[in-house]
């Protein structure tokens, strides 16, 4: 369920951070914490973890909300076909739901899927998964601003802007899903799933396909819980013995 995508806030959220404590508190979603912890960290929480995801990816802006809709170019707008510009976003998404609902469908790797299944697995993740996926128009370092798919294992999902979805783009998206799967194979797929793991995005979109240049290396962010509670009690390291007198002398 973890991976080293988003640090979320502890102090804000007390049944996180007794489990978190002075480690490092990582999940893909809130939808994570949700589901593990039966509640969800408050907005406040989830904006300021937001703006800090957003700041280790180098965006500008992310202390300003930014309300207007995204501005699309003929390609955007008009072409079937994803754009190539979007690929390398799409391939994080689909490596992102991949990861995830494998998880799931082999009861967290507990068993093994056969060849008919992983085909079934692979063609309800193109039709379903990616539907709640869309583009928001966010300013990178520099202040240039582009446009990026937004949606669960993607950057731009951590960035705070207004999203459009809906229309062409899960046609879209759908299209690309399948053409990966086309491409690459559902036996080879899974296959990278079972040997790379937490690597299969770089695995996929840069080995793979190639549609993106870059790996993929979040940083790692550390949160601090406040002392006591569950945590505390239960995984405290046990303080030091003091060396007696005459053994220090020794």
């Amino acid at each position: 369920m973890r991976s080293p995508v988003l640090a979320l806030l502890a102090a804000a959220h007390p049944s996180v951070g007794d489990y978190v404590g002075r480690t490092v508190g990582v999940y893909d979603s809130i939808e994570q914490v949700a589901e593990e912890f039966g509640e969800a960290p408050p907005p406040t929480a989830v904006r300021a973890a937001n703006r800090r995801r957003a700041a280790d990816l180098g965006f500008a802006g992310v202390q300003n909300v930014q309300i207007d809709p995204p501005t699309f170019d003929a390609e955007e707008e008009f072409a079937r076909p994803l754009a190539a510009h979007l690929r390398c976003d799409a391939c994080h998404a689909f490596a992102h739901q991949t990861k995830k609902r494998l998880f799931e469908a082999t009861d967290g790797r507990e068993r093994a899927l056969d060849e008919a299944a992983r085909i079934d697995f692979f063609a309800a993740l193109c039709r379903e998964a990616l539907d709640d996926y869309g583009v928001k128009e966010i300013a990178d370092a520099k202040g240039w601003k582009r446009n990026r798919l937004s949606g669960p294992g993607t950057e731009a999902d951590y960035v705070t802007a207004m999203m459009t979805g809906g229309g062409p783009w899960p046609g879209r998206l759908r299209q690309r899903c399948g053409e990966i799967v086309g491409d690459v194979g559902e036996d080879a797929l899974y296959a990278m799933w079972l040997r790379d793991g937490k690597e299969l995005t770089n695995t996929v979109c840069v080995d793979a396909t190639a549609d993106c240049e870059v790996r993929v290396d979040p940083p790692k962010v550390k949160v601090t819980a406040p002392r006591g509670g569950a945590f505390e009690r239960k995984f405290r390291k046990p303080p030091k013995k003091k060396k007696k007198k005459d053994e220090a002398e020794l």
